[in-house]
C-alpha cells in the first residue's frame, strides 16, 4: 500500500465525524496562522494547516464583537499587528494592520467596547495603543500611540535588567489597562483615553521580588486575579480592592515542588476555567500544566496535580468553548496534545492524541458568534 494511503484513510474517517462535533483551534505557530480542528467527543485533532502566512507571530486574539482575528508580527524593519476576517470559507482575509516602532510585540488585548486595541512590547519595555474602526478593523491611517512608560529599576534576577513588559488586558469596565512588568516585579495600572489617544500610569501592584510577573488571569467573578511568576515558578494571588478596577497581592504559592526549582524551569501561561473553579499554569522545563482548585469563598488557589504534556516546552494551552478539553502547545516538540478536563477535580487526562505543527507559542479557540 502507498505510504500516502494510511493518512488519507485517516483524514477520511475524521472528515465523517458529525460537524457538531468539531470546533476550530487557531495556533500561531512558525510560519503563520494554522488551524486544528478538535473531535469534542474524544480529543483527536486533525492535522494542522496553514490559513495564513505571518512573520515571526506571537500572540493572537478576537473582537468581542466582530468576526475579526488579530495577530502580533515582527518582521525586518515594521512590527505591529494584523486584522483578519474569518471568512465563510474558512480562510481568514487580511483587513489592515497596526504598525508600531518599539519592536516586537509579545501579546495584545482588544478593550471589551472593541474601540481600543493595546500591546506589550518585552524587548523595549513599552506599551503600544491604537483605535479601532467600528467594525473592529484598522488601517494605516489609525493613529497608534507608542507610550514610552517610565519604568526605571531592575529585579534581582539576572535577566532583570530593565522593565519588561509582557502582556496587557483591559478591565471589564474598560476603565484600566493593566501590564505586567517582568523586569520589575509588579502590575502597572493605567488609565486609557481614546480621544485624544493617551496613557496615564494610576497605580503600582508589587509583587514578589524575582518573581518576573508574566501573564495574568481574571477569575469569573471579578473579584480576584491570578498571576504567574515566570522566574520563581509561583501563582500570586490578586484581590480587588474597594477602589474600582484596583487589586491587591495576597499569598503566592509554587506551581512546582520544592524539589522541582531548578534554574532551566519556568512558567509560561495561565487561565481560570470558564467554570472559575480551578486554575491552570504551564511549567517550562518540568513540561507539566499545574493544576489548582480555586476556593469559592477566598479565591485561594489549591494545588491538585502537575500533569506531564507529553511533549517539550509547554508555551500555551486553551479550553474548548464547552471548557472539556484543553489544548496545549509544545513550542519546542512541534507539537500539540489535547486532554480531557474532569469537571468536579479540574485534573487533566492525556486524550493519547497528538499532532506536528512547528514551534506553537499560541493556542487560540474563538467563540461561535
Amino acid at each position: 500500500m502507498p505510504p500516502a494511503l494510511p493518512l488519507f484513510f485517516l483524514s477520511l474517517c475524521f472528515a465523517t465525524v458529525a460537524a457538531a462535533d468539531l470546533h476550530p483551534a487557531w495556533v500561531m505557530a512558525e510560519g503563520g496562522i494554522f488551524r486544528t480542528w478538535l473531535n469534542q467527543a474524544n480529543g483527536e485533532l486533525s492535522p494542522p494547516e496553514r490559513i495564513a502566512e505571518v512573520s515571526a507571530a506571537s500572540w493572537l486574539t478576537t473582537h468581542p464583537r466582530h468576526r475579526i482575528l488579530y495577530a502580533s508580527f515582527a518582521s525586518e524593519g515594521s512590527s505591529g499587528i494584523m486584522a483578519y476576517a474569518f471568512e465563510d470559507d474558512g480562510s481568514l482575509a487580511q483587513r489592515g494592520q497596526v504598525l508600531v516602532e518599539s519592536g516586537w510585540p509579545t501579546h495584545i488585548a482588544v478593550d471589551p467596547a472593541g474601540s481600543l486595541i493595546a500591546s506589550a512590547h518585552w524587548g523595549a519595555g513599552t506599551v503600544s495603543l491604537a483605535r479601532l474602526h467600528q467594525n473592529g478593523v484598522p488601517d494605516s491611517a489609525v493613529e497608534t500611540l507608542t507610550f514610552a512608560l517610565p519604568f526605571q529599576g531592575a529585579g534581582p534576577s539576572p535577566v532583570q535588567t530593565q522593565s519588561r513588559s509582557h502582556w496587557v488586558g483591559f478591565s471589564a469596565d474598560e476603565r484600566l489597562l493593566y501590564v505586567t512588568d517582568l523586569g520589575n516585579d509588579c502590575v502597572w495600572v493605567l488609565e486609557p483615553q481614546a480621544n485624544p489617544l493617551a496613557l496615564r500610569i494610576r497605580a503600582k501592584i508589587e509583587l514578589p521580588p524575582g518573581s518576573g510577573p508574566r501573564h495574568i488571569s481574571q477569575g469569573v467573578d471579578g473579584r480576584f486575579a491570578y498571576v504567574n511568576g515566570e522566574f520563581d515558578h509561583s501563582v500570586t494571588q490578586l484581590r480587588r480592592t474597594g477602589e474600582q478596577g484596583m487589586f491587591e497581592a495576597l499569598s503566592s504559592q509554587s506551581t512546582l515542588g520544592r524539589t522541582d526549582h531548578e534554574p532551566r524551569n519556568n512558567t509560561s501561561e495561565i487561565r481560570v476555567h470558564p467554570s472559575g473553579q480551578f486554575l491552570y499554569v504551564g511549567n517550562r522545563g518540568h513540561d507539566s500544566i499545574a493544576v489548582f482548585s480555586l476556593d469559592a469563598e477566598t479565591g485561594a488557589p489549591h494545588p491538585i496535580e502537575r500533569e506531564p504534556i507529553r511533549g517539550v516546552w509547554p508555551r500555551d494551552f486553551d479550553f474548548d468553548p464547552s471548557g472539556q478539553w484543553m489544548i496545549v502547545g509544545g513550542q519546542h516538540s512541534n507539537s500539540l496534545t489535547s486532554f480531557a478536563i474532569d469537571q468536579t477535580t479540574g485534573q487533566l487526562t492525556f486524550s493519547r492524541h497528538r499532532v506536528t505543527v512547528p514551534n506553537p507559542v499560541r493556542v487560540l479557540f474563538v467563540p461561535s458568534r
